[in-house]
């Protein structure tokens, strides 16, 4: 019989804290990239006046509040998805495991999600501060919170990187093709897509 790791177990605790950290330390590396840019442009000067920092403040409320929003529900729904796996394992349940193995959100929620982010960022970074050190909390701070979010989300999108699922899902579970398991392409005779078909 396979052992399998407890909670309680030293090296699983060791496991869990080295990818957590790699998590962190990933989303450091981000804001600290940005916290450099907002510096050397800081030091060219680019940055909007105080007399406009009230319309480039609204503007951020405007993008913010209903991408958090949306970043909550989006996260959410990742961890739904993350959690049905591993209700999947548990109940030894074969075929809603692969419908959630590789269910991934499309690129184009991506870009959704990218684009406020950015925004966000330059509009923090784009502020006058009076000192460098409150530009340099403003802009790591940003970046770091919305790229733990990203990052969040893109590990659950992908359960088989979790050691505990891994470790307790059958190895054939693992290595079974989509296609094949669902007979796709089977039931009504192989379709080939003409170029037309991906056109917008």
């Amino acid at each position: 019989m396979k052992k399998l790791s407890k909670r309680s177990d030293f090296d699983r605790r060791c496991k869990s804290f080295q990818v957590h950290t790699w998590l962190l330390l990933q989303s450091s590396f981000f804001a600290a990239l940005a916290s450099i840019i907002w510096y050397k442009a800081r030091e060219r000067g680019l940055h909007f006046p105080k007399s406009e920092e009230t319309s480039v403040i609204g503007a951020g409320v405007v993008i913010g509040l209903p991408y958090g929003v949306n970043l909550g529900f989006i996260l959410s729904a990742a961890y739904d998805r993350f959690q049905k796996v591993v209700e999947a394992v548990l109940k030894k349940d074969k075929r809603v495991f692969l419908l959630n193995r590789d269910n991934r959100f499309p690129i184009m929620l991506y870009l959704v999600l990218a684009s406020p982010a950015l925004l966000l960022i330059g509009i923090t970074a784009s502020l006058e501060y009076e000192s460098t050190v409150a530009g340099l909390t403003s802009t790591f701070g940003v970046s770091f919170i919305l790229a733990l979010y990203w990052i969040v989300i893109a590990r659950l999108q992908n359960p088989l990187k979790s050691e505990w699922i891994v470790e307790r899902t059958p190895q054939d579970w693992i290595d079974e093709d989509i296609d094949t398991y669902f007979k796709l392409g089977e039931e009504n005779g192989q379709r080939t897509r003409t170029p037309e078909a991906y056109r917008f």
